[in-house]
């Protein structure tokens, strides 16, 4: 076994091959989020996808077009990404 981790960016979306949201990732099912909770996922999603951008932030609704018994994940623990 190793002991590399693997690494994932916050705000990174994936398509998970089950039906449910592991530790650390939140369902894309365009739920509201509140800012002060979730600060670095909210300073890379804005009010792109809803919310209100004072107290609430939404995060995308992508599951509907999920294959059936799977769905889209976003991460919220991880490396914050850089544009450098």
């Amino acid at each position: 076994m190793s002991d590399l981790q693997p690494i994932h960016f916050v705000g990174e979306i994936v398509h998970a091959a089950f039906d449910y949201a592991p530790k650390g990732y939140f369902p894309c099912d365009g739920r509201l989020m509140p800012i002060n909770e979730y600060p670095a996922l909210f300073s890379l999603l804005l009010t792109r996808f809803g919310g209100n951008g004072t107290t609430h932030f939404a995060l995308p609704n992508y599951n509907p077009s999920a294959p059936r018994e799977s769905m889209y994940v976003i991460c919220n623990i991880g490396i914050f990404p850089s544009n450098k």
